[in-house]
């Protein structure tokens, strides 16, 4: 999958321990701040990574990437690996694939599905939009 370059604001590692739960939420602090946690795990149907009894005993870290689709508005995406940050022209190639996606494009080769990000947060947790919105 891949995140438009213009959203993606920086890449974190943090250990597991540090997300907390808010109301129904996952959050975690980060440069001062209080950022909501939208695990993509969890979007596409996997599984919920944060419900998982081991996640607690275990010092596993987690892969962020914090973007910002609105300047009043920033989430920290938790994604499986984060393995290139490519600048190359992106052309449409195909049509969505699932809800979430905006479309795919071949990128280095790969055909790779583009996130439609407002999407992935409506799915997640669409009183975050409201307050982007109208906030």
């Amino acid at each position: 999958m891949g995140i438009p370059l213009a959203i993606a604001f920086r890449l974190e590692e943090i250990l597991a321990s540090a997300v907390e739960k808010v109301a129904n939420q996952d959050v975690f602090q980060s440069y001062g701040q209080i950022l909501p946690l939208i695990d993509l795990y969890q979007i596409f149907g996997v599984g919920d990574r944060f419900n998982d009894q081991a996640l607690a005993t275990v010092a596993e870290t987690l892969q962020i990437i914090i973007v910002s689709p609105y300047s009043e508005l920033s989430v920290g995406l938790v994604v499986d690996r984060i393995l290139d940050i490519v600048e190359e022209p992106l052309s449409i190639k195909g049509i969505p694939s699932r809800p979430g996606v905006l479309f795919c494009a071949v990128i280095q080769g790969q055909i790779t599905e583009i996130l439609d990000i407002e999407t992935v947060i409506r799915m997640a947790n669409p009183h975050l939009l409201q307050l982007a919105t109208h906030g």
